[in-house]
């Protein structure tokens, strides 16, 4: 904390935290071309989650209940793991995701149109450095480690790569065929955060930011691969009520990848999520030495 204005940023008293949440996040499929939009999504259920977190890490497992699934939009089977670490420059994100089983909403009859066979899979990941940070905290507006007293914000660069898979992709009359692809793609990123604080507990973080990708794309039936340059963007919303006991809010999140055209068809990759999350924070009379290191002293050795 010597290395950042105290003006601006402040620390809980308490290291630790529990968080409870509900939330919903998926991974979709989305084709568009002037008015014409296909969008396929998982029938993914609400997520019930519970969270630990001490100081820069935090461990969670969430579940999302079958019986809270509409029938009407099909089976969906999904593997979802997502890593967030968060330092005081810079952040890191990890994905894993394999999807299968989408729908989508078809206007013209009114009905919702089951794909069970359709798979979406992502791995990769994203770095981000922040700067201006001993004024701007990208903690406090992720996973709370930290307090914003003061309105600042913050120029972020950084850079993504992600090995993505689409088979069994439908047949569709419009104009889209069968179009099994599997693409790597990396590129740079540049963005801007903002940590806007109301009535001294109350905090509105909305960031912005968009890259360009170099992308192979390998064509799954004609094995035929094509490199082309193409792009991404991503947001975030955080709405929250910083406290010192207590802590409640809301986080929308949304990521984009754009892929090669198909049939004049625009492909569009998009993480999105919503979740509504409250924290209780706490003290311990003596720490675990298991807690009292994370993931950021492993990489400071000066922390020994």
């Amino acid at each position: 904390m010597a290395q950042v204005d105290s003006l601006y940023i402040g620390k809980y008293k308490h290291t630790y935290g529990i968080t409870g949440s509900l939330k919903q996040e998926f991974l979709s499929l989305n084709y568009q071309e002037d008015k014409k939009e296909f969008n396929f999504e998982p029938n993914r259920p609400l997520n019930i989650g519970l969270a630990f977190s001490w100081k820069n890490s935090s461990l969670s497992y969430s579940h999302g209940f079958s019986g809270m699934r509409d029938k009407e939009k099909g089976k969906s089977s999904t593997v979802d793991f997502q890593y967030h670490l968060v330092g005081k420059k810079f952040l890191v994100d990890f994905y894993f995701q394999q999807y299968k089983g989408f729908y989508r909403f078809d206007g013209d009859t009114k009905t919702y149109l089951s794909y069970d066979d359709l798979r979406i899979n992502m791995y990769g990941g994203k770095f981000t450095y922040v700067f201006n940070s001993d004024k701007f905290s990208i903690g406090a507006a992720n996973n709370k480690n930290s307090i914003q007293k003061k309105s600042a914000g913050a120029l972020l660069i950084g850079g993504s790569s992600f090995l993505s898979v689409i088979k069994n992709t439908p047949e569709l009359l419009e104009g889209i065929q069968g179009h099994d692809r599997r693409g790597f793609s990396f590129g740079p990123t540049i963005g801007y955060a903002y940590n806007w604080v109301l009535w001294r507990k109350f905090l509105v973080s909305p960031s912005f930011s968009v890259g360009i990708n170099g992308i192979f794309d390998e064509n799954l039936q004609t094995k035929s691969t094509v490199f082309y340059v193409n792009g991404q963007i991503a947001s975030t919303l955080n709405l929250a009520y910083q406290g010192e006991e207590w802590g409640i809010g809301i986080r929308s999140a949304l990521s984009a990848m754009y892929l090669d055209k198909v049939e004049g068809y625009t492909t569009e990759l998009s993480n999105k999520s919503f979740s509504l999350f409250v924290t209780k924070r706490f003290s311990m009379k003596k720490d675990p030495k298991i807690l009292q290191y994370d993931l950021i002293d492993l990489l400071n050795p000066s922390t020994y």
